[in-house]
């Protein structure tokens, strides 16, 4: 039954037709161009995302490099701080050797060396608990 109606159908060729007809096309083409806008739109946005999260990316990897590298440099710093202490320490040890009278008293409670007439008593020590050693 359409067959039939549209084989009746007639388009007249009138300025109105034509006028219709051209804004049809007219609006497909707004319509077309409309869409190709937003596809690009989207497609630019979709990049410009892409490239925010791998520079947000880049940029929290660069932190954890960065706390990671300060706590070795915060180790490094104590353990330096360490040496120069012990290295001090040994000097000092080795000014205090140069001196008779410290190496003197130092051989003397280390070694139990004692002078011509001196006796040596052996006294037991406490520890912290209150023990005494044997």
């Amino acid at each position: 039954m359409k067959r039939q109606q549209d084989s009746k159908i007639k388009i007249l060729n009138n300025s109105y037709f034509e006028q219709q007809h051209q804004q049809a096309q007219l609006h497909a083409g707004k319509l077309h161009t409309k869409r190709v806008h937003h596809r690009r739109m989207v497609v630019i946005i979709g990049f410009f995302v892409i490239c925010c999260l791998f520079l947000g990316g880049q940029v929290l990897r660069t932190q954890h490099l960065t706390s990671g590298l300060l706590q070795q440099r915060r180790v490094a710093d104590d353990k330096l701080t360490k040496v120069k202490q012990q290295r001090s320490d040994l000097k000092q040890q080795t000014r205090q050797l140069q001196d008779d009278d410290y190496l003197q008293k130092l051989i003397r409670e280390k070694y139990y060396y004692s002078k011509n007439g001196e006796t040596i008593y052996n006294l037991p020590s406490s520890n912290k608990n209150g023990e005494q050693n044997k």
